[in-house]
């Protein structure tokens, strides 16, 4: 996370006043998110990542190559429904499913 670019602005809360509040890139927490569905079974990390590419969906398609395929593929065998979202943000899926064919859950 040292390298990971975040955008800093100011919020005014009702109860602790003004101070500052970082913001991750989409693309990272689409990544981060990835890595979550490919590694556990919690059901809101497939609906973050739907959410995630539904208003985001230009900005991590321009960045599709930095995504783990081998998370890809895990994250399609444990949330069969990913499969359409990977295929909209046009993503290699036979090889994604190709590096995880061998690898169980």
């Amino acid at each position: 996370m040292r390298n990971v670019p975040a955008s800093t602005r100011v919020v005014n809360g009702q109860r602790q006043g003004a101070g500052e509040c970082s913001f991750l890139d989409p693309f990272y927490l689409f990544k981060g998110k990835l890595r979550a569905a490919a590694t556990r079974s919690k059901l809101y990390d497939s609906a973050d990542l739907r959410w995630l590419a539904d208003r985001y969906g230009d900005s991590i398609q321009a960045r599709k190559t930095e995504l783990n395929p081998q998370y890809i593929g895990l994250s399609v065998k444990r949330y069969p429904e990913l499969e359409f979202l990977f295929r909209r943000l046009e993503i290699d899926l036979a090889r994604a499913k190709d590096f995880t064919r061998n690898l169980d859950l």
